[in-house]
């Protein structure tokens, strides 16, 4: 099984990468449906049996931002608050729902 990777990206436009397992993937996406008080699982599951390519969401306040979307061989997720933005690329063959 491929790990996962998580980009942390700051304002100053600095990229930091870690290399993270599925299941710590899963439960990074289990805190931002929390943070955003929606359900992206659904979401996955629609752009994975292709009844979508992508999902976007957005708040005014407290702002806050979150894209799901298809690439070639993973699922892209953003999650943008004033805090900061997170980026998640999750290879398809990996995710377990």
């Amino acid at each position: 099984m491929k790990n996962a990777e998580l980009f942390l990206k700051k304002q100053e436009d600095l990229m930091m990468k870690k290399n993270i397992s599925s299941a710590e993937a899963m439960k990074l996406i289990k805190k931002i449906e929390e943070q955003i008080k929606f359900e992206i699982i659904p979401m996955i599951k629609k752009i994975l049996s292709r009844e979508a390519d992508s999902f976007s969401i957005s708040k005014d306040k407290p702002y806050s931002s979150f894209y799901v979307g298809n690439c070639s061989e993973s699922i892209s997720i953003t999650l943008r608050t004033l805090k900061g933005e997170t980026k998640l690329s999750i290879p398809k063959e990996s995710l377990e729902i």
